[in-house]
């Protein structure tokens, strides 16, 4: 599997661009296939810029309904293939601000822009012989709580955001399985429990994630890190929402085995 950055936070290299977000092109067999999109059309220019062609992508698979992953798609002009997504990634969502201040965070664009392309995903569904999308990842108590500081419109009502259209991306290699995670609101550590519950008596080779302890205290990013020392990981790629602190942290603590990804990275597994 190739995994090419189209779009991250961070960018260092010259020409390229960055913004909040994360757009990654999985190639695999001659299949190529998008993950996320970014917010805008930021993804679509580094690719020009990287010499990878969008236009004849086999699939797309938004990881959940906020603007970051998903905003880009309304701004690829080529030929739309199948979306992969969660149909309650349509939900109107938002986070809570100061002085409970709203924002909206949801998905800029409206599902019948694209209804002919979406397939809404089940809990776990196969895409390709060895790709699997896992949805509706649920809590551990043991390791990490729901996700707080969310909101999402159910009819005339708020409530609280438990990422329900969340889904992550296990791709099984003769070496165990990649996961590919957009934001882990539910808990990196959920994530991989869950894909092992899946996935009974079956290696997690790797994770290329991001995990959302960007605003973590120091106590949840070292227990973090000692859970997943635990998985014996062959590599630990941390992106977008992991946030600088814990990067730090999982960077020291891994060694070799800790990728930094930024746009206009390649990785090959």
């Amino acid at each position: 599997m190739k995994i090419t950055v189209l779009n991250e936070n961070h960018v260092t290299r010259r020409g390229l661009l960055a913004e909040h977000g994360l757009s990654l092109l999985l190639e695999e067999e001659g299949e190529r296939w998008l993950f996320d999109t970014g917010q805008s059309d930021v993804y679509i220019k580094n690719a020009q810029i990287l010499g990878e062609r969008l236009s004849d992508l086999d699939g797309i698979i938004l990881s959940h309904g906020h603007y970051d992953h998903c905003g880009g798609l309304q701004y690829l002009n080529e030929k739309m293939p199948r979306v992969y997504v969660r149909e309650k990634a349509f939900c109107r969502k938002f986070s809570v601000k100061e002085r409970n201040q709203l924002c909206d965070i949801g998905i800029p664009w409206k599902k019948e822009q694209f209804q002919e392309k979406l397939t809404f995903t089940e809990t776990v569904q196969q895409i390709r012989e060895n790709w699997f999308l896992l949805g509706g990842v649920p809590q551990y108590p043991q390791l990490e709580e729901k996700p707080h500081g969310f909101l999402y419109e159910d009819g005339d009502e708020t409530r609280q955001d438990c990422m329900e259209d969340e889904q992550f991306l296990a791709v099984k290699t003769k070496k165990g399985i990649i996961l590919i995670i957009g934001c882990a609101h539910m808990g990196i550590l959920n994530c991989i429990s869950y894909a092992k519950e899946i996935f009974p008596g079956e290696k997690i080779r790797g994770i290329f994630a991001g995990m959302h302890l960007k605003d973590a205290e120091d106590k949840r990013i070292s227990f973090t890190i000692e859970k997943l020392m635990q998985e014996n990981l062959e590599f630990v790629a941390a992106a977008h929402c992991t946030g600088q602190r814990a990067i730090s942290k999982m960077a020291e603590a891994f060694g070799e085995k800790f990728l930094f990804c930024e746009t206009g990275k390649i990785f090959e597994f």
